[in-house]
């Protein structure tokens, strides 16, 4: 039997899989929402981005006060999250998730 669970569209999912050999299939539609954040508070969230050209985390979030400037964590393939360190430099991945801290309301 295969577990099966329902999922919001355009909403952020950690999943543990039992191994390299699992495969997780997503069958569905593809929606896009504008994200509610939440201020003061991490907020785990992906972004649609273009895969041929992703922007970097500065460029993403350059024109919100919010989110300008905050600590932003992404989980790396050994499985622990990791503060990105440059994000002027480093570029967004379609289809990831990662937390970032919102400063006050966005």
């Amino acid at each position: 039997m295969v577990p099966t669970l329902a999922a919001r569209g355009h909403r952020a999912y950690l999943v543990r899989l039992a191994g390299a050999a699992t495969t997780l299939t997503v069958v569905g539609r593809p929606q896009v929402r504008s994200t509610r954040w939440i201020a003061d508070s991490f907020n785990f969230t992906g972004m649609p981005v273009d895969p041929n050209a992703p922007p970097s985390f500065a460029a993403m979030f350059a024109e919100s006060g919010a989110q300008a400037g905050q600590p932003i964590y992404r989980l790396g393939a050994d499985g622990t999250w990791s503060l990105v360190g440059s994000p002027a430099a480093t570029a967004m991945v379609p289809g990831e998730a990662f937390w970032i801290w919102t400063q006050g309301g966005s």
